[in-house]
């Protein structure tokens, strides 16, 4: 979507490089098929035909035609008929998930809902995949400009657990962060050129305007490259501001045109996405969400100083850590003895002044940190960059250190496949006696998809009667045929109540109910992600 011809042509003419980016996207097209389906995703699927809808009744208005195909959608009924200005959840930006629904409108929507989560998945898994060759490209032209490390750090990148799991099916988060790299990529290359050119210019707002949509955070890149610019062209004020009110043109232009709650308010939107965001509860339970973390149940609003440290440190290959460490002692050294690099320099004002930001101010988070995964780039080029210090300057442990890094990524290797597709759940295995019962799990419920595979599996009735605790999309992805013998709901029970009888099984955690035995339990390293209870009828 965003590579071009030349792009495409060096990362070619590199054969070891080519073929570690073939095989990941090889790996990728084989097992996008075995993630589960999530409540957000299904969110996320309203929330875009809620705003596509609005395209069609501009284009209905124009063309005096009627749009009759769009009432096939799954989500149809759920459709604001008023319009998305009243709809609750106008706030969520989907520019980036457009090209979906134009696959769902090519076939009247009339894809199977199985099909079209295949396809959702494949397509979040593509945007990660293209972001990899450009956090490559970063690497290989901006901050390192070294072929050998570059593909080292790509491969830290891809070797991240959570990350690659979440490469699949969280078209928010690792989308977002996927933004940002390219994002960050155009600045770094505007800001290392004096060209005013309009190609770069468009890119760069397009990816602003898409990377701001998805998430408003996604704004402070662009508002950095803006600071920095100017510090780097102090004597030519006005060809810069010229190059700003272009960018600033286009990607408003861009942004106004993706985002259609903001045709009816086109100057206070953004304010208000911040302010929604900031002190973020559910629009429509108003329910603020409760976060598991050290042990405790705290509500999400209140969350201490250290839970985004902690998060990061706890689910990072220890590894990583240890060289992003070493990284800024080498990158505040050179601060101190004026041997600054501004492109490093970028990265490392993004990363450290929104941590400073989520530490001090505590913003409402859930779902461990997966809200601040974008990121998780910036710690890998610190990492990085930890490693060329130490193999550049201590040469007499230099066999040592390369020794360890190739353990580590044999192990973190032989981890995701073992454990593939929990690759999500990942705790650095330092931790293991720590986390188990510590910290949140299989957040999105993604695992009850295999649950209720097993259960398919070992029960042939045709009809089969299942509750499944948080997760009542995760039938979404079976076959048709499947999905008409599954009864899936999941209301509040009172298990001392008759009501008690209507389940033949139960996905969830612990159930306390003389009814129930365990059927079976999946884990991941000593972590329970469900348990399948059987009604003992």
């Amino acid at each position: 979507m965003f590579t071009n011809n030349t792009i495409l042509k060096k990362i070619k003419d590199n054969k070891i490089t080519f073929i570690l980016f073939l095989a990941l996207f090889i790996i990728g097209l084989f097992t996008f098929k075995d993630y589960g389906v999530s409540t957000d995703e299904q969110m996320q699927k309203e929330h875009l035909l809620q705003n596509y809808y609005e395209y069609v009744k501009l284009f209905e208005n124009i063309t005096h035609t009627k749009n009759n195909s769009i009432k096939n959608a799954y989500e149809y009924k759920k459709l604001n008929m008023e319009g998305i200005n009243s709809y609750i959840y106008k706030y969520y930006g989907v520019g980036i998930q457009f090209p979906l629904i134009l696959i769902e409108q090519i076939t009247n929507f009339k894809l199977d809902i199985s099909i079209y989560y295949y396809i959702r998945h494949l397509y979040t898994f593509i945007i990660y995949f293209i972001s990899i060759i450009y956090f490559y490209l970063m690497l290989n032209r901006y901050i390192l400009k070294n072929q050998k490390y570059s593909i080292l750090g790509t491969m830290f990148l891809v070797l991240s657990p959570r990350i690659y799991g979440d490469s699949f099916y969280n078209i928010k988060d690792l989308v977002f962060m996927s933004l940002c790299i390219i994002n960050c990529y155009y600045c770094l290359k505007l800001l290392n050129t004096n060209r005013d050119n309009i190609k770069d210019i468009i890119k760069l707002s397009l990816i602003t305007a898409l990377t701001i949509n998805s998430r408003i955070i996604g704004g402070f890149i662009i508002f950095l490259f803006f600071i920095m610019k100017f510090l780097i062209n102090t004597k030519d004020i006005r060809k810069v501001l010229l190059s700003f009110i272009k960018i600033i043109i286009f990607t408003y232009g861009f942004y106004f045109i993706m985002t259609p709650a903001m045709w009816y308010s086109p100057f206070t939107y953004i304010i208000d996405s911040i302010g929604f965001f900031y002190n973020y509860e559910d629009p429509y339970s108003h329910i603020v969400n409760l976060c598991y973390y050290l042990g405790k149940w705290i509500y999400s609003n209140e969350l201490p100083w250290h839970y985004v440290p902690v998060w990061i440190f706890v689910t990072t290959p220890i590894v990583y850590m240890i060289f992003f460490l070493i990284g800024n002692i080498k990158n505040i050294n050179d601060i101190i003895k004026r041997r600054i690099n501004l492109n490093i320099m970028f990265l490392n004002i993004i990363l450290f002044v929104i941590l400073l930001f989520f530490i001090i101010f505590k913003p409402t988070l859930y779902g461990g940190w997966r809200h601040l995964y974008f990121l998780y780039p910036l710690i890998i080029v610190d990492s990085i960059l930890g490693v060329k210090f130490l193999l550049d300057k201590c040469l007499k442990i230099r066999k040592l250190i390369i020794f360890i890094i190739i353990i580590n990524c044999f192990v973190l290797i032989i981890w995701m496949i073992k454990n593939h597709p929990y690759q999500y759940n990942y705790f650095d295995l330092t931790f293991k006696d720590y986390y188990v019962n510590n910290f949140e799990n299989d957040y999105w419920k993604l695992s009850y998809t295999e649950a209720l595979k097993y259960i398919l599996k070992k029960d042939k009735r045709d009809k089969i009667k299942v509750r499944s605790n948080h997760n009542l999309c995760c039938d979404r992805i079976l076959e048709q045929k499947d999905r008409k013998r599954v009864y899936l709901n999941a209301p509040n029970i009172d298990f001392s109540s008759k009501d008690n009888d209507y389940y033949d099984y139960i996905i969830g955690f612990h159930i306390d109910s003389k009814d129930y035995s365990e059927l079976y339990y999946k884990e991941i390293n000593g972590v329970r992600l469900y348990t399948i209870y059987k009604h003992k009828k």
